[in-house]
């Protein structure tokens, strides 16, 4: 990185803008893994109807959803985008946790390295759907990167080309980031807020966005020539996509699952 900003400072202005605890939503661990999952490419809204539909059918645990055909389970993931290879993903690892005694943060354990490893050997899912399924079920420290951060770092000047990869990205921020748990949830949902609000690919509006202090000192802000309103109608829930990738089905960094009234694309 270029320059080590005051996260604190930035998620402290963040706050300011707009409150995001309880940003992502589910009563258990295994609801909020699962609809990491679901989001995969996929708007938070579809994700979560599915997610009430699994709920509603009584296939909402890993028991039930281990036990359950997998060729009905992707017909009951539609509309989501890719669905039977998500019904694969989410069946493989029902049966991982039912087979450790039901609980997925058990299951998983408390060494960050070795509970990112063991997610990442499930089919489908990738780095950064296993970071945020530890950092947001399982309240393990783990820093999520996606293409809003790497959009957002890039035009603050914190790094150094459009070409940084995301895994190094992630790792420098790791050392950088305080290991806490809510400021680690919060610096990610900013990341996607702003992102979705303001850090637009093409028009950005940093004229209005709270992060515009932080820009590199002598750039000019930019107004959004065609500004967009971010959709603040819906309930909780995350509403921007993790990405699904190709060697396990991993992510690619455009976007993690975040709630409906903190949109993303």
């Amino acid at each position: 990185m270029q320059s080590h900003p005051d996260w604190t400072h930035w998620i402290t202005v963040g706050r300011r803008w707009q409150d995001v605890r309880h940003w992502w939503p589910g009563d258990t661990p295994w609801a909020i893994a699962v609809t990491a999952v679901l989001t995969q490419h996929t708007r938070w809204e579809r994700a979560w109807q599915v997610w009430q539909r699994l709920v509603q059918a009584g296939i909402h645990t890993p028991d039930r959803m281990a036990a359950y055909p997998e060729s009905r389970l992707a017909a009951m993931l539609r509309p989501v985008a890719a669905a039977r290879r998500k019904a694969r993903t989410l069946r493989e690892l029902a049966r991982q946790v039912r087979d450790s005694g039901g609980d997925l943060c058990q299951w998983v354990g408390t060494s960050p390295d070795r509970a990112r490893d063991r997610l990442l050997r499930i089919h489908g899912v990738g780095p950064e759907t296993a970071d945020a399924i530890l950092l947001y079920a399982c309240a393990i420290p783990m820093v999520v990167v996606d293409a809003y951060t790497m959009r957002i770092l890039h035009r603050h000047g914190v790094l150094p080309a459009a070409s940084s990869r995301i895994e190094e990205v992630r790792a420098q921020l790791a050392r950088s980031l305080p290991r806490d748990v809510a400021m680690l949830r919060d610096f990610h949902a900013y990341m996607v807020m702003i992102g979705r609000t303001f850090c637009h690919t093409r028009h950005p509006n940093c004229a209005d966005c709270p992060w515009q202090a932080f820009l590199p000192q002598g750039q000019r802000p930019v107004h959004a020539t065609q500004p967009r309103t971010p959709d603040h109608s819906g309930a909780t829930g995350p509403v921007c996509r993790i990405s699904g990738g190709r060697r396990s089905g991993g992510d690619s960094g455009s976007g993690m699952g975040i709630p409906k009234r903190n949109p993303c694309t």
